[in-house]
């Protein structure tokens, strides 16, 4: 799976979430890192990246968005 894919899909289930509690986002949503077996940090894929997530790569997603309350 591309890792643009994951970022893609993550974004959105937040989203729906989000909508689902009632709740408002700011139209913000940080990808912050995704971290593979091949990369230690600070990575992110970038909109176009063919980056593929491999079948034994270990991965690590930190990510954040932002709720008006």
């Amino acid at each position: 799976m591309l890792m643009t894919d994951i970022c893609e899909t993550l974004e959105d289930t937040v989203r729906k979430l989000i909508s689902e509690n009632g709740l408002k986002a700011v139209p913000m949503f940080i990808c912050d890192g995704f971290l593979t077996s091949r990369v230690a940090a600070h990575w992110t894929p970038n909109s176009g990246d063919n980056t593929v997530l491999q079948y034994d790569d270990v991965m690590k997603v930190d990510f954040g968005t932002h709720i008006d309350v």
